[in-house]
Order: structure tokens, then C-alpha cells, then sequence
């Protein structure tokens, strides 16, 4: 018994039998156990569960790593945001504002996250601009728009004169 436990253990770290560390595992202490035929489901049974939870494993970290890159990609952008001196909206098809830089922000003289859930429409200064900026989200079939002079509205009321482009 003795020498069947050192053949299965030196086994173990060459790796040479092609089968995976955990079946080995599974196999020594079969052996060890003078597992009779009866028991040879329960060992299938177990080595599936042990395959499943190394699968499992593999999983969660592929996982882990999609997650840093990804939490590595906001920061990236999210720096982008904050350094850009352009002024930038990010809104739905509908005009509800999903997001802003800080240059907006502090043109405008308010706190970025106020804006957030506003439309668009709230942010110019006039009825020319709202009613230019309600058209071109009218046609959602209109490609990149370039250079419309607009009015922005800051904190203290004062029109901002900007121009506007659109993708």
C-alpha cells in the first residue's frame, strides 16, 4: 500500500499523466480508501463536482480581470472628461441630458449631477436655440452636424454665445 501511495504522489507534481491534479487527487484517495466498484459513481460524481468548481474558479477570474480593465477604461475616460476644455453634453435621442463634462458645468455656473435628468432644451438661452436644437433631434436620420451657432444660457442669466456640434 505504501508503495502504491509514492507512485501516486510522485505523479503528482510531473504532471506526465495527462490527467488534471484535482482527478489525481481524487484517484489517491480512492486508493487510500480501498474504494470498491460501488464506490466508483461516488468518485465520477465527485470529480465532476471538483471539474465544475475549477471551471467556477477559472471563471471568477476571468471575471476579475474583465472587471479592472473595464474599472481601468472609466478612469480613463473619466479623466478624459474632466481635463477636455470643450464644452461636452452627452444626452438621449430625447434631449434628457445623461451626462456633462466639467467645463460645462462651470460655464454654466452649476453643479454637473444637477444636470443630469434635464433636457437639453433647458440649457439655451433663447427660443432661436431651442427651437434649432428641438429640429435636430426631430431627425434622427441626420448625420454629424457641424458649426450651429447657438445660445447658452449661464447661472445668472446671460446668453452664451456657442457653437454646436452634433453626433
Amino acid at each position: 500500500m505504501r508503495e502504491k501511495s509514492n507512485s501516486a504522489s510522485a505523479a503528482l507534481p510531473g504532471g506526465n499523466t495527462g490527467e488534471p491534479r484535482s482527478a489525481l487527487t481524487v484517484e489517491m484517495l480512492a486508493a487510500a480508501a480501498g474504494a470498491s466498484a460501488e464506490d466508483g459513481i461516488w468518485l465520477d460524481v465527485i470529480r465532476k463536482m471538483d471539474e465544475v468548481y475549477n471551471d467556477l474558479l477559472q471563471y471568477e477570474v476571468a471575471l476579475e480581470e474583465k472587471n479592472a480593465r473595464l474599472e481601468d477604461t472609466q478612469q480613463f475616460i473619466s479623466s478624459v472628461l474632466t481635463s477636455m476644455s470643450d464644452l461636452l453634453i452627452v444626452c438621449s435621442r430625447a434631449g434628457v441630458i445623461e451626462s456633462v463634462n466639467d467645463a460645462l458645468a462651470s460655464l454654466l455656473g452649476v453643479d454637473a449631477a444637477a444636470l443630469h435628468g434635464r433636457t437639453v432644451f433647458d440649457l439655451f438661452a433663447d427660443e432661436e436655440s431651442r427651437q434649432r436644437a428641438g429640429r435636430l433631434f426631430a431627425d434622427p436620420s441626420s448625420h454629424a452636424v457641424e458649426d450651429v451657432k447657438m445660445q447658452l444660457k449661464a447661472a445668472n442669466g446671460s446668453a452664451i454665445p456657442v457653437s454646436l456640434n452634433c453626433t
